[in-house]
């Protein structure tokens, strides 16, 4: 996703957390650089270490043990935290815990500078782009909550790692010879139960009721039956045939959506119809749902939470377009770039377009659009 389709090496950390994967959609053979790190820097010579809070305990706001936290198996919500398992050895459990640490954070900035030094980037002809996903804040925010100390804590820790991999560009590439564009994908939700402590309007969707009310309305439009065949987060989808059928019927899509409107911390419910075409919608709502519908993937009904409201049983998600999940940094560095702080409307879509600006290059077709406010010179 980083790279687009035109990458020349795209790498991920395997689902079952031992390894490293390669797509072999842009590359045929093992990558030497890759295995050549992941073998020598085994993921496993953290087990035992011990994530404590890197700063004095005044610069964190908020209790260590927030209420509702979900942290992974064998942790506690107050730190310390050891990389363990119960069995006396590295496996699974310790990997979810590694992944959710900042020892993975700190392992990826040192695997892309040793990307950048055996691969040679910087130093070819060309424009050379290098992509790298810090997927743990991501992980400990589900977890503990982006209020909790353990998501303060990643970004201290981030904040280093991100400045150690600065100062090797700088030797490895050259100080101003590079550009850095930095964002995220979604913010998230604060835990609903911590919310609803602080007297607001909080919770979790009741998931088997919403779909206990689907079925009573479908029953009584299509008859006895089986009617929902899930409901994912916020998509539900119906059996085959189900959703054609209660839409020729007169009345019935209707009540079936009203069904749903009425439950708690539902603010809007959408027909896949409705979303199809509805990518440059005036409705903030719906034009955020349509850009995330996918047809044939996403559900037959989509839900739109009312703020601090989720789907999640547990932790905390950013499923929703309120501002809590929307709002994200954009930050740019490096050769190019104007110095200041710009508050006019921009996305994470406007990251490649302006990258590519300051390279000199002219994107066709975008989404996003080129910053020229942080920009020094005219593209």
């Amino acid at each position: 996703m980083l790279a687009g389709h035109g990458a020349d090496l795209a790498t991920w950390l395997a689902n079952t957390l031992d390894g490293w994967v390669t797509s072999s959609a842009l590359t045929s053979q093992a990558v030497a650089a890759v295995k050549t790190f992941s073998d020598t820097n085994p993921l496993d010579a953290d087990y035992g270490k011990t994530w404590s809070r890197l700063l004095p305990d005044a610069k964190y706001q908020g209790p260590d043990d927030g209420l509702a936290e979900a942290p992974p198996s064998g942790w506690t919500p107050t730190f310390p935290h050891v990389l363990k398992s119960g069995t006396g050895k590295p496996d699974f459990e310790f990997r979810k815990q590694w992944q959710t640490s900042p020892y993975a954070d700190a392992y990826l900035g040192r695997f892309a500078a040793a990307l950048v030094e055996s691969l040679q980037l910087g130093k070819h002809g060309g424009i050379d782009v290098l992509g790298v996903s810090f997927s743990s804040p991501d992980l400990v925010g589900h977890a503990f909550g982006p209020r909790s100390q353990e998501v303060q804590d990643m970004y201290a820790h981030l904040d280093r790692t991100i400045g150690t991999l600065l100062d090797r560009l700088d030797v490895l590439v050259g100080r101003d010879e590079y550009v850095v564009g930095l964002t995220s994908d979604h913010g998230v939700t604060p835990i609903p139960e911590q919310l609803e402590k602080a007297g607001e309007d909080a919770g979790r969707f009741n998931l088997a009721a919403m779909i206990d009310a689907v079925e009573e309305r479908a029953r009584a439009a299509l008859g006895p039956g089986k009617h929902v065949a899930v409901m994912s987060g916020n998509d539900l989808y119906f059996e085959t045939g189900v959703y054609e059928a209660l839409r020729a019927k007169p009345g019935a899509l209707d009540a079936v959506v009203e069904a749903l409107a009425s439950r708690p911390g539902v603010a809007r419910v959408f027909r896949s119809e409705q979303l199809r075409d509805a990518v440059h919608a005036a409705d903030p709502l719906l034009r955020a749902a349509a850009l995330s519908y996918f047809p044939g993937r996403s559900g037959d009904l989509i839900l739109a939470a009312k703020p601090g409201w989720m789907s999640a049983g547990s932790g905390t998600e950013h499923d929703s377009a309120n501002p809590d999940d929307q709002r994200v940094p954009i930050l740019f560095m490096g050769r190019g770039i104007k110095p200041g702080e710009y508050s006019q409307p921009a996305t994470p879509a406007d990251v490649a377009p302006t990258l590519a600006a300051v390279c000199g290059i002219t994107m066709r077709q975008a989404e996003g659009h080129v910053l020229r406010e942080a920009l020094t010179f005219a593209p």
